[in-house]
């Protein structure tokens, strides 16, 4: 459980499950801002998740999903990736609600190709420190 604060307030609550060991991960986390930002936000909650593989130090993630409530509406995303061999194809966008609005920019099928969520990037970095006791990777 992380406490986010901001200029010395508590602004966000954030629980995360990990589990990175053996030859699959799983990442859950879900966030609500609580305080100060709650007053801001209007409320909200989000719930991620996603599940993968390992390949060597890299994630190969199969499908991360997102739902909640934000600023009064609803919001859920769901991604399911291709397997290793199509070749870095882009992951598959099965939901997005709500749908493109004008905040969000298109993003070039060419810049999807070989991408991970934030997720599967966290658990990279986790799993990174945990094997070696440094915090000096990237992803």
């Amino acid at each position: 459980r992380y406490d986010v604060r901001a200029g010395g307030l508590n602004v966000m609550r954030v629980e995360a499950l990990f589990d990175l060991s053996g030859p699959r991960y799983r990442v859950q986390t879900r966030a609500r801002p609580v305080g100060v930002g709650a007053a801001f936000a209007g409320g909200g909650e989000q719930v991620s998740f996603t599940e993968g593989s390992w390949r060597g130090p890299d994630p190969l993630p199969r499908r991360h999903s997102s739902e909640g409530e934000w600023r009064g509406g609803r919001r859920a995303l769901l991604l399911d990736y291709a397997p290793p061999s199509a070749g870095g194809a882009p992951p598959l966008l099965r939901v997005l609600e709500p749908p493109l609005e004008p905040e969000r920019e298109p993003v070039p099928e060419a810049l999807k190709r070989n991408t991970v969520d934030v997720l599967s990037a966290m658990a990279k970095l986790l799993r990174a420190v945990a094997q070696t006791g440094r915090c000096d990777g990237e992803a």
